[in-house]
């Protein structure tokens, strides 16, 4: 799916947007600030002195969380997001249906499980003696972009998503 064009740097206040404008900021602004600070931390990694106790370790939990939040933001912007347009197309025609339920469970769900990790591996990263000034901060800007960009979506869109299917919560 193409998500529009949106100048995310001009949106003062995003739970005014429509659902479909709302869709296109979270992958815009969030999607594509995750996926970047990944790769600077994962940079940030590789140049980093792989004989510290349990950075093996660390090395192996961070790069399985980023895999599961990659997957995540693929399955997003692959499946769940074009169902959400499709709907909002449809407006007419709201059916309840379990599917839709089940995929809101899940992303929650992953939400809940990303905070976890992410809390984790800045504890860990802390623990090993990692640079403070070198992952750890990457892994903030990561935990904090995080919590802007779940607190979004399950405040804001889920909400929305119920109502177009009329879904209980």
């Amino acid at each position: 799916m193409k998500y529009h064009e949106m100048d995310v740097e001009q949106v003062v206040n995003p739970r005014g947007l429509t659902t479909s404008d709302l869709i296109t900021y979270i992958v815009k602004k969030h999607h594509v600030f995750g996926r970047n600070v990944i790769e600077k931390i994962r940079h940030l990694m590789s140049e980093m002195d792989h004989s510290l106790p349990q950075f093996a370790e660390f090395e192996d939990k961070a790069e399985a969380f980023f895999t599961e939040l990659l997957d995540h933001f693929d399955d997003e912007e692959v499946h769940v997001f074009p169902q959400v347009f499709e709907a909002v197309e449809q407006r007419g025609e709201r059916s309840p249906s379990p599917k839709h339920k089940m995929m809101i469970m899940k992303v929650e769900k992953d939400h809940v499980r990303a905070e976890t990790q992410m809390k984790f591996l800045i504890e860990m990263s802390n623990s090993i003696g990692l640079p403070a000034q070198v992952v750890s901060d990457a892994f903030r800007e990561l935990e904090e972009d995080l919590e802007v960009h779940m607190e979004l979506e399950q405040q804001e869109l889920h909400r929305r998503v119920r109502m177009i299917y009329q879904l209980s919560p």
